[in-house]
């Protein structure tokens, strides 16, 4: 066998991975163990395919490098049996014929390579290290595929999942759709995504919607949907277009919060501010104040009529820096923030930056679209608030709601 390259240069970069040879003949597979020992971490040899496929069997080694001509079992009988338990194994075949059948055959199996005796040390290494290459590209593949699969179950928990093709005929919808629907999946899958329109939905939000993602463009929007029952629910859309290698679009995915019980609450709040409701209200302060906002999808929190912060939900927490907001946040935990102390204003608040909004007239009729909130100069980040009065125990608070 020649050696093409000294033992030095084969200790060069030791691969961390386990090779399994098979050599019939004790003198090649004598000399080639002594590379592989110094270039793998572990190495096994088998003097047949029928040895080689039971050391396969029981230690899984992640490289094949074996004869073609055994006794026993040949290696592409070998080659072809360990095939069907790992379909991705890389295999190296040796052989010191050249017939044009084994060639084929070894093309057949999917041998990942094959070198002629005598082996050329230079090429067997270039190969193993390809074949080693191969290996961990496999590996992140596999550890992609099974990240995305995490983060898909994670998304199918906790959101309405649909997938459409181009013409928005439903490919794909999750349980969850299925759920809050009413249709089961065969009903869904294979019909137009409108299955689940609402009337109540202008036809020019639909017709935006489209114009942005067939322009490649991700839609946000607040959508009101028709069970199959008849009843509404309202979802907070996005809408994304997948692409493909050219750029073009192949498919488009919906995900949705499900924000019904938020969206009745908020129904419900606005017929409370009507004075003919005030028996309505006197029911409804009787609600824990802070499990109103703790449902709420939206950074939300309570304040009194100090502008003093008394309840929060975690989302208006996580508006704050951790490290460069902690005071803040240790204010906002301690019931001590006011409204003063956590944002600065702008719009038609401009004029009382150093003082304490008087948020009992801007219910009272100032202009909802010209107030701003955002954090401080640093964090540029603009809120609209949403306001609601309500009372308890003749105490006056307001819910604020941060879009």
């Amino acid at each position: 066998m020649e050696t093409g390259i000294s033992m030095d240069k084969a200790e060069n970069k030791k691969l961390k991975y386990s090779v399994l040879y098979a050599e019939d003949d004790d003198a090649i597979r004598a000399g080639l163990h002594k590379i592989l020992k110094v270039k793998f971490e572990k190495v096994f040899l088998a003097e047949n395919g029928l040895e080689a496929l039971e050391i396969y069997k029981k230690e899984k080694p992640d490289l094949v490098i074996t004869d073609i001509v055994m006794p026993k079992m040949t290696g592409l009988e070998f080659a072809a049996e360990i095939k069907k338990i790992t379909p991705d194994i890389q295999i190296i075949l040796t052989t010191a014929h050249s017939d044009i059948k084994f060639f084929l055959d070894a093309i057949k199996c999917k041998i990942s390579k094959f070198l002629i005796k005598p082996i050329d040390v230079d090429e067997l290494l270039e190969s193993v290290e390809e074949a080693c290459a191969h290996i961990d590209m496999r590996k992140e593949i596999k550890k992609g595929e099974k990240l995305l699969s995490e983060y898909k179950k994670a998304v199918d928990a906790a959101s309405i999942v649909s997938k459409t093709d181009k013409s928005g005929v439903i490919t794909f919808a999750n349980d969850e759709f299925c759920r809050i629907s009413g249709y089961t999946r065969d009903e869904l899958v294979g019909a137009p995504q409108n299955i689940v329109r609402h009337p109540n939905m202008p036809k020019e939000a639909f017709e935006n919607m489209w114009s942005s993602i067939l322009g490649g463009n991700v839609w946000n929007g607040l959508v009101e949907n028709r069970a199959k029952n008849g009843e509404s629910y309202w979802v907070e859309a996005t809408i994304v277009p997948i692409m493909d290698e050219n750029d073009e679009i192949v498919e488009f995915i919906g995900i949705r919060k499900d924000i019904t019980e938020l969206v009745l609450q908020e129904k419900e709040l606005e017929k409370l501010k009507d004075r003919a409701m005030k028996e309505s209200v006197d029911k409804a302060v009787k609600l824990n104040l802070k499990n109103i906002i703790e449902l709420n999808p939206l950074p939300a929190f309570i304040i009194d009529e100090k502008d003093g912060v008394v309840e929060y939900n975690e989302l208006f927490l996580s508006l704050f820096d951790s490290f460069a907001d902690s005071q803040k946040i240790e204010s906002i935990r301690s019931k001590k923030a006011t409204l003063a102390s956590l944002f600065l204003k702008e719009g038609l608040l401009k004029e009382y930056v150093e003082s304490v909004i008087d948020w009992k007239d801007m219910l009272l009729g100032v202009d909802e679209d010209g107030e701003k909130l955002y954090l401080d100069d640093k964090n540029k980040s603009i809120f609209s608030p949403s306001l609601f009065e309500c009372s308890q125990d003749g105490d006056k608070f307001w819910i604020v709601y941060l879009k």
